[in-house]
C-alpha cells in the first residue's frame, strides 16, 4: 500500500516538473520552473514519503543517500521566487528546514521537524486554521518564551542550533500565524515577531537575541 502511494506521488511529482518546465519555456523572465502553490505542496509531500521510506537512521548517517533527497527538495524550493515569509510562511519554513538539512544531514531533529511541517502544510493557500490570540495572550506568550531564553542563556542559544530552534521556533511560529498583527496597529508585537524571525533563521546573532528580549520586556 505504501509502495503504491509512493509510486503515485512519484508520477505526480514528475508531472509537476514536466508541466512547470513546459510553462516556463515560453517565459524569458524565469530560468527555473516556477510551481503553483498546490504543486509545491504536492512536491513536498512526495519527498516526505521518500524520506520516510528511506528512514532517518539511514539519512542521518549516509551522505550518499541523503543528497539524492535533500538536494532535490531544497534546491527546487529555493528556486521558487514567489515563496516569501509574509505570504507563504508554512512553505517558507519547509524550505528553511530543507536547506538546513542539506547543509547538515546528521541533524535528526531537523529531519523530524521538516516532516512535521510538510504534514501540516495547508492544501490550499490562504487557509489559516491556527488559533488567533488576543493581544493579552500574545504578550503572555512572548513573556513566557523570554523567560525560557534567559533560562537557557544566550551563550547556549547562540552556539547550539538544536537548543535555539526549540525556543525560537516555538516563539515565532504562533506569532507569524496571527493575522491581526501589523506594524501600524501593533508595532511592539510586530517588532518582536520580526526579531524572533531573525534569530530563528540565524541563531548565532547575539545582538538580535538581546534586542528581542529588550522588546519583550517593554511590552
Amino acid at each position: 500500500m505504501h509502495y503504491l502511494q509512493l509510486l503515485t506521488r512519484s508520477v505526480r511529482a514528475k508531472r509537476i516538473i514536466k508541466t512547470t518546465i513546459m510553462i516556463n519555456m515560453s517565459n524569458s523572465n524565469s530560468q527555473y520552473p516556477q510551481m503553483t502553490y498546490k504543486q509545491a505542496v504536492e512536491y513536498c509531500k512526495y519527498w516526505a514519503d521518500k524520506i520516510r521510506y528511506k528512514g532517518l537512521d539511514l539519512l542521518t548517517t549516509d551522505y550518499s543517500e541523503v543528497i539524492g533527497i535533500s538536494d532535490q527538495l531544497a534546491y527546487a524550493l529555493y528556486m521558487q521566487t514567489w515563496i516569501d515569509p509574509q505570504k507563504y510562511y508554512p512553505l517558507y519554513r519547509v524550505r528553511t528546514y530543507a536547506i538546513n538539512i542539506d547543509n547538515n544531514y546528521t541533524d535528526r531533529a531537523s529531519w523530524e521537524k521538516l516532516l512535521e511541517l510538510i504534514d501540516d502544510l495547508p492544501e490550499e493557500y490562504g487557509k489559516n486554521n491556527h488559533p488567533q490570540m488576543t493581544y493579552k495572550q500574545a504578550v503572555k506568550h512572548c513573556k513566557y518564551w523570554a523567560d525560557q531564553i534567559r533560562a537557557d542563556g544566550l551563550d547556549l542559544l547562540t552556539t547550539d542550533y538544536g537548543a535555539a530552534i526549540g525556543v525560537s521556533d516555538q516563539l515565532v511560529y504562533p506569532l507569524d500565524m496571527q493575522e491581526w498583527i501589523s506594524a501600524p496597529r501593533y508595532p511592539d508585537i510586530y517588532a518582536i515577531r520580526y526579531y524572533a524571525g531573525v534569530v530563528d533563521h540565524d541563531h548565532t546573532d547575539r545582538a538580535s537575541w538581546e534586542k528581542l528580549l529588550e522588546l519583550i520586556d517593554k511590552l
